[in-house]
């Protein structure tokens, strides 16, 4: 991860949820028989039951090497000294500087993906 976390740049978006095969069939199965519970509303807007929303995807897409995208465990490996609530959005500045850009709240507040987009699209033409 040491390797990878020096190449970062642009955006990391940080779901409320662990990387794994096993977790995921849990997020899934916990947003479709109790939604209004589910922790991750970051994930509640990009993914479905069965994966990415095809929005979210070309998103991805189009700004490849730019966007990460990190569970809460990889991030909390790949950054120990940096504290932070999820889901969120961080931007990587100077290569290894973190700053969040995006917090819970504000990630809650969108009605949907395209509402999320939006905001990352402006954070990004910010960086640019």
């Amino acid at each position: 991860m040491e390797g990878r976390m020096m190449s970062l740049s642009g955006l990391i978006l940080v779901y409320h949820a662990d990387s794994g095969g096993w977790q995921a069939l849990w997020d899934s199965t916990h947003k479709l028989l109790s939604p209004a519970t589910y922790a991750c509303s970051l994930c509640a807007l990009t993914h479905g039951l069965c994966g990415e929303v095809g929005a979210w995807k070309s998103f991805r897409r189009r700004h490849p090497g730019v966007v990460t995208v990190m569970h809460r465990d990889e991030f909390r490996s790949g950054f120990p000294e940096c504290a932070i609530r999820t889901p969120c959005v961080m931007q990587v500045a100077d290569g290894s500087e973190l700053m969040e850009v995006l917090g819970t709240q504000s990630i809650a507040a969108c009605i949907d993906v395209d509402g999320l987009i939006v905001q990352l699209e402006r954070l990004l033409s910010v960086r640019a």
